[in-house]
């Protein structure tokens, strides 16, 4: 767990209440402690002090505690006016001078009308190492931040590989724990994956989940039309839900699923939700049949002739599969904005680890109803998976890192990642979707 001096989850508003708890209880400086009187005028140690804690364990810089022999003595904060928008100050100095930036949270609390202290938490466990401007890469000893040598291979491959835990871990978590009868062989599922990053941020949420209520919520909540953003297109939303029925924990998460209509004994669109703010989402693809020369759900004319020139033998149109990616990207739109309205902190996380798996997609072909769609396969044939599984990134590794800005967008990137990954370009993927904010809204 991370150190916190606070009796309230990280990183939760302070006040000055709380930082007199840093006397009360002689916090002293450390490994995970850093104290400043005022905010210093050199760039280069600001950063040298954020990139050190997250290069070690994580932890916490304080700038207006006054110490005494490394314990805090005083919380006598600094002069406002001196050190202006000190949290927008900190973001600006750390990004500009640290690579890459890491992971931070900072806050004021405000003690009077002209003084305030700043307060910076740096989660651990990120990827490390970040290096400072100056080339070198420090790390926290005892109370202060030492640069790691070039001569001291052995500490900076310590550093390196607790830099790669996070990257571990995630690959470790994108794993399909469930069990599949023969009569699921020939299914094909789409697996979408959700970490917060740094992953330790959402540690204290499982309490909140336990209970019938929390579990009917759940199934509420998935059954309210939500607002899915437009990318590009700010003030613009599309409006959709995908019910589900039933809700069971599972240890560590809560697993939604949709049994309506279907056997209960097998496997259909899950939903697992862990209390630490990951996710899971097991969607199967939807199909769509194109047989005895019957192309009548082919709206688009081009699309339609180039099914029809394509599929010209019997036996050839039984062994392939396509799948409605006009379908799948509107569950993919769904599903994430139903993941950021259940995780509705995660809006303060900076970054989101995401990933995609294909599974039994063999002889799968990603149809996209138009004319960009129909143009494509009449240049180069019809797009068929001929591997059984697929993976976005490949390897999985630590995923695809999505910064806060970025999370509107989120659902528009893993569609176009997994088309790609489907075998469809990203132009055609793009234009499909672009095309199709009508059809989503009628499909939701």
């Amino acid at each position: 767990m991370p150190y916190n001096p606070f009796p309230k989850p990280i990183p939760s508003t302070l006040t000055p209440d709380d930082l007199e708890l840093l006397i009360t209880n002689e916090v002293a400086e450390g490994y995970f402690v850093e104290y400043k009187k005022t905010l210093p005028p050199e760039k280069d140690k600001i950063a040298k002090s954020i990139a050190s804690l997250a290069n070690t364990y994580g932890g916490w810089y304080f700038v207006g505690v006054q110490e005494e022999n490394g314990i805090a003595e005083a919380i006598c904060g600094y002069d406002v006016s001196e050190s202006p928008k000190a949290t927008d100050r900190i973001r600006d100095i750390v990004k500009s001078r640290t690579d890459p930036t890491p992971v931070f949270y900072s806050q004021t609390v405000r003690l009077s009308e002209t003084r305030e202290v700043l307060v910076v938490y740096v989660p651990g466990n990120q990827q490390a190492p970040f290096i400072t401007t100056d080339g070198r890469v420090y790390r926290r000893v005892a109370d202060s931040s030492d640069p790691v040598y070039e001569h001291d291979r052995f500490v900076l491959d310590q550093i390196v590989e607790r830099g790669k835990d996070p990257s571990r871990r995630f690959e470790a978590f994108c794993d399909d724990q469930r069990t599949f009868s023969r009569a699921e062989e020939e299914g094909a599922w789409l697996q979408l994956y959700f970490s917060p990053n740094p992953l330790e941020r959402l540690a204290a949420l499982a309490p909140q989940h336990l209970g019938s209520d929390r579990l009917a919520a759940l199934i509420d909540l998935s059954q309210t039309p939500l607002s899915i953003p437009l990318p590009n297109l700010p003030e613009e939303t599309i409006t959709g839900s995908i019910p589900f029925d039933t809700a069971q924990l599972a240890g560590q998460s809560v697993i939604l699923r949709q049994v309506a209509g279907k056997s209960r004994a097998l496997n259909s669109l899950e939903i697992e939700l862990f209390f630490d703010g990951r996710a899971k989402f097991l969607v199967p693809l939807p199909g769509i049949a194109f047989g005895d020369d019957d192309y009548s759900q082919a709206r688009n004319q081009t699309a339609k002739s180039a099914l029809r020139s394509s599929l010209g033998r019997d036996a050839e149109r039984e062994l392939l599969r396509f799948v409605d990616m006009y379908r799948l990207w509107a569950t993919i739109a769904v599903l994430t904005s139903f993941y950021f309205q259940y995780s509705a902190d995660l809006r303060q996380v900076p970054d989101l680890r995401w990933a995609a798996k294909l599974r039994g997609v063999w002889r799968t072909v990603p149809f996209a109803d138009s004319q960009a769609w129909g143009e494509h396969v009449k240049r180069c044939g019809l797009p068929v998976n001929m591997r059984d599984d697929a993976s976005t990134p490949d390897p999985i590794e630590g995923g695809h890192l999505l910064q806060q800005e970025e999370h509107r967008a989120l659902w528009f990137g893993i569609v176009g990642r997994v088309s790609l990954a489907m075998g469809l370009p990203p132009d055609v993927a793009a234009d499909g979707v672009s095309r199709s904010f009508d059809f989503l809204a009628k499909s939701l």
